[in-house]
């Protein structure tokens, strides 16, 4: 059997429609992890960051209104983080500093679970989780 795979999160919110309208070849999504998000959320202070594309999709909104319950959710993006990402190592400071940008305005509102929703972010979650603590999940 073949199917097709929209490994990118931005590329899912954008086509994933449009591709399935036209095939009969399942088309697999890549979604952010918000419904295991908002179920392990203590505080119930979830933030979302993706790229800009997929911080403003209708989509992440109905995900995130269905699975958010009473949890208050920060949507948030960043418009070079992912770039950066693909331009790594020579965009280490660059990126530390986006990040830690990023971290401290999660801090002020107290996230305590952080949805990494763009699929470059994971590969730089070890900055996240120096900058955010112990004390803030990522997924």
């Amino acid at each position: 059997m073949s199917a097709i795979v929209v490994a990118c999160n931005t590329a899912t919110v954008a086509a994933i429609d449009a591709l399935r309208a036209s095939t009969s070849l399942p088309i697999i999504g890549v979604e952010p992890a918000v419904k295991p998000a908002f179920r392990i959320s203590k505080q119930r202070k979830v933030a979302v960051l993706g790229t800009p594309v997929t911080a403003q999709s209708p989509r992440l909104n109905q995900l995130i209104g269905l699975w958010k319950s009473d949890s208050q959710v920060s949507i948030m993006s960043s418009d070079t983080l992912a770039f950066d990402i693909d331009a790594w190592p020579e965009t280490e400071d660059k990126i530390k500093q986006t990040i830690n940008v990023l971290s401290q305005d999660m801090l002020a509102q107290n996230i305590d679970t952080l949805v990494l929703a763009c699929t470059h972010y994971p590969l730089v979650k070890h900055l996240f989780v120096q900058a955010l603590g112990s004390e803030c999940r990522n997924y």
